[in-house]
């Protein structure tokens, strides 16, 4: 298992600030577009997902429950408070298991448009072409608020 921050209570911690956005499932497009900036996940039971491709690029941040990805040999699993970066068209297959205690698995998809990536190349081009070290980012308190943030905004 891979540890993605030093402290497990402040990730949780995150992931339970989150949870307000992650209280019933919210995937479907808007009209035309692609899926919504943020995207709720939500199941009352384990699921399991073949060949998943995404659309967009976006991050992952898991709430309530494990999710588990397999691409090929590599399997990583990421529990409540973990967040990763999912590419896009990337084909993966998903396990999302519930919680013990609560019964739910909740995770949100904050989708990264084709806009945004090409404004942040504009803006860092020292970034581009780099290859990256880690999908994996720390889930902390400033990046939750830039997450309601972003949610408040998008009201």
């Amino acid at each position: 298992m891979i540890v993605k921050s030093k402290d497990r209570h402040v990730r949780l911690e995150v992931a339970g600030a989150l949870r307000p956005l992650a209280m019933s499932g919210s995937t479907e497009p808007l009209e035309g577009e692609g899926p919504p900036v943020i995207s709720a996940f939500v199941s009352k039971r384990r699921e399991t997902i073949a060949q998943l491709v995404m659309p967009t690029t976006g991050l992952v941040v898991i709430v309530e429950g494990t999710k588990e990805i397999n691409t090929g040999v590599d399997q990583r699993i990421y529990n409540a408070g973990d967040a990763f970066v999912l590419q896009a068209n990337a084909c993966v297959d998903v396990i999302n298991v519930t919680d013990p205690n609560t019964g739910f698995y909740r995770a949100l998809f904050i989708r990264f448009s084709r806009e945004l990536i090409i404004e942040a190349a504009r803006r860092w081009p020292q970034f581009v072409g780099q290859k990256i070290r880690t999908n994996e980012p720390v889930i902390s308190p400033e990046l939750c608020s830039a997450i309601l943030h972003g949610a408040e905004a998008l009201s």
